[in-house]
């Protein structure tokens, strides 16, 4: 029994791994070839709130079909600020998959 349990976490442990590195792949690709340009807002909320080892950007937001989607602008206090407009890109049929056009220059 110890033995099936061990292996059962290994499994769901790369199972994990390769499930977000594959759709991290796919998205990206999908969104090149199938993305969807619309201009979104740049917000004053961070990336993230663990500014010691991390770089901190402004999330921006956009609204598609009534509702609001939230990404990570790749824009720090140096480079634009919360007001600002970017370009993004999206896919229709999930528009949580989203990126900044300029992640992909």
């Amino acid at each position: 029994m110890r033995d099936f349990i061990g292996r059962l976490l290994v499994y769901a442990c790369v199972g994990w791994t390769l499930y977000h590195v594959v759709f991290y792949f796919v998205g990206n690709f999908l969104l090149r070839i199938n993305g969807v340009k619309t201009y979104a807002v740049i917000t004053a909320e961070p990336s993230s709130y663990a500014r010691r080892y991390t770089k901190v950007y402004y999330m921006y937001s956009f609204s598609y079909n009534g509702n609001e989607y939230k990404g990570n602008s790749l824009i720090n206090s140096s480079t634009g600020k919360p007001g600002d407009s970017i370009e993004v890109v999206f896919l229709e049929a999930y528009p949580s998959i989203n990126r900044p056009t300029s992640f992909f220059k």
